[in-house]
């Protein structure tokens, strides 16, 4: 068992099905529900529940067959591919990116005069132009009618191309000043010492996490 990739088919299956399910989560309480945010750019609520539940399934798969079991490494890329659907469909770029093809034709008025501050100087391939597009992405659309895809194609064909190059770009710088982080400033990175501890394996059913009785009095105080 040992032997498995980390990124292995199942695992690559398994968080590409949680990313989806978190894309279609976070956005819903976000926007629909003005709840909890469960997803907010840095903040991944959505994604440490989540690993806590397959944490639970893989306990309850443990005593099926231990080969069922998803190891440390296989969780561990989970757990990152999730973290990063947190911010992609919230704050981090879809919560604005969508409302920002949209909102200046929307709002604009004739007392905040944006039609002759503003719209010069936008692109009209950066934007939604159809009026009626922009009104059903605010109002909703009428009953039984589908979502008007063709007005929506081109403008975000073309940010999909800088979001990429983007990403791209941002990777990059992170490689380059990696070395300092890690080697050098020895970052702890707080963020991922509560998963990593979660994840950590002894070889019992139980991860050594869950059998900490502090860990559960926390749990109880903060529920």
């Amino acid at each position: 068992m040992n032997s498995i990739s980390p990124f292995s088919v199942r695992t690559l299956l398994a968080g590409t099905l949680l990313c989806l399910l978190i894309s279609v989560m976070a956005p819903y309480a976000n926007v629909y529900l003005q709840g909890s945010m469960l997803a907010l750019d840095f903040g991944t609520a959505a994604a440490l529940f989540l690993l806590f539940l397959i944490l639970g399934v893989n306990t309850a798969l443990s005593r099926l067959h231990r080969s069922l079991v998803f190891q440390q490494g296989e969780l561990a890329v989970i757990y990152l591919m999730m973290i990063t659907a947190c911010s992609i469909p919230t704050m981090g770029l879809m919560e604005y990116l969508l409302p920002g093809m949209t909102a200046l034709s929307y709002y604009t008025t004739p007392e905040n005069n944006w039609e002759e501050l503003i719209h010069p100087f936008v692109k009209t391939w950066l934007v939604v132009e159809d009026p009626q597009a922009i009104k059903y992405f605010y109002e909703g659309l009428p009953k039984d009618m589908t979502i008007p895809w063709q007005a929506w194609l081109k403008p975000i064909g073309v940010w999909t191309v800088f979001v990429l190059a983007l990403y791209l770009v941002m990777i990059c710088m992170v490689v380059l000043i990696r070395r300092q982080w890690m080697d050098h400033e020895r970052l702890l990175y707080p963020l991922v010492q509560v998963p990593l501890a979660m994840i950590r394996q002894d070889g019992r059913d139980v991860p050594p996490f869950f059998r900490e009785h502090l860990m559960w009095i926390g749990f109880g105080v903060a529920l």
